[in-house]
């Protein structure tokens, strides 16, 4: 029994003195670098419908309307007749020919070539607006992607340089707390410096990072936390002996 005891706690203070790194979590990669060619598509998109389809659906609608309006009155003109005779002249009926075959090109196969719909620019508006939103979250993604949390064999937490602190090395000694309470809800814990200062560590976007939490909330709070960032589970009560239990224990102790 003995044995085994010292075998575990040998394995616990291997796993507590392990260097610990960080990186990106997959989810946090995945949607990032998603979000970042969706921009792109739907900006490129965008811009492509924007400056060259609607115009040309526009340019193609338009000139089918104004070779049939001319077209259909050269050939209204012309089923009138005085005595039998024309009443288109001989420039006329060059145009009215030519009407004839600019109408077909037109309106391939007798179709209506489609007008753009009032609200599609708009549209492409909105999606030329997501391009540049593109490099603002690749910029985020490499950011954090460079963000890197370590805590090495003596406890020293490795931080990384962020908007509000540089890059340091925060000792075990220097460490005076660790805020759990927002860990089980939002995976963020918050480090405490001896002088004040604190940190924000969020396991969501950095994997391996719970680890690091966990250690330091173990290390604070050994009955609530454990090393991993689970949360201590209570032992069971011990089970109330049945009644007979105990009269049989009473007789065994008078005997």
């Amino acid at each position: 029994m003995s044995s085994t005891t010292d075998t575990s706690s040998s394995a616990d203070e291997a796993k507590s003195s392990r260097t610990v790194v960080t990186s990106l979590t997959t989810s946090f990669k995945v949607r990032m670098i998603g979000m970042t060619i969706a921009c792109v598509v739907f900006g490129v998109w965008g811009l492509y419908d924007y400056f060259v389809k609607i115009p040309r659906q526009q340019k193609a609608y338009d000139e089918y309307v104004t070779t049939k309006s001319e077209l259909d009155a050269l050939e209204e003109k012309g089923k009138s007749s005085t005595g039998g005779s024309s009443v288109l002249s001989p420039d006329e009926i060059k145009r009215l020919q030519s009407l004839r075959a600019e109408f077909n090109q037109v309106a391939q196969n007798g179709s209506v070539p489609s007008k753009p719909a009032a609200f599609d620019q708009w549209t492409q508006l909105a999606f030329i607006s997501m391009l540049p939103c593109a490099p603002f979250i690749w910029w985020m993604y490499v950011k954090q992607k460079r963000m890197v949390y370590r805590i090495d064999e003596t406890g020293t937490v490795h931080l990384p340089a962020e908007k509000n602190h540089p890059a340091e090395e925060w000792t075990a000694d220097q460490i005076k707390d660790i805020d759990m309470s927002r860990w089980m809800a939002k995976s963020i814990a918050t480090l405490e410096h001896v002088d004040g200062r604190s940190v924000k560590l969020d396991a969501y976007l950095h994997k391996d990072l719970h680890l690091i939490i966990g250690r330091l909330a173990h290390r604070f709070y050994p009955e609530l936390w454990e090393e991993d960032g689970r949360k201590v589970k209570p032992d069971a009560a011990p089970e109330e002996p049945e009644p007979a239990a105990l009269e049989n224990e009473e007789e065994s102790a008078a005997t």
